[in-house]
């Protein structure tokens, strides 16, 4: 039952810094539009 308790807890901590992770990619990925879009607005 340990096992079990560990693992759960292992696979919540890991699927928390997952969704960080695609948070994060999300704004830069974000932050990268809105610089393409400003650079093509200079030309």
């Amino acid at each position: 039952m340990e096992d079990v308790n560990r693992i759960s807890s292992e696979t919540a901590v890991a699927m928390n810094e997952a969704a960080k992770a695609v948070s994060e990619l999300a704004t830069q990925s974000q932050e990268l539009q809105n610089l393409i879009q400003e650079l093509q607005s200079e030309e």
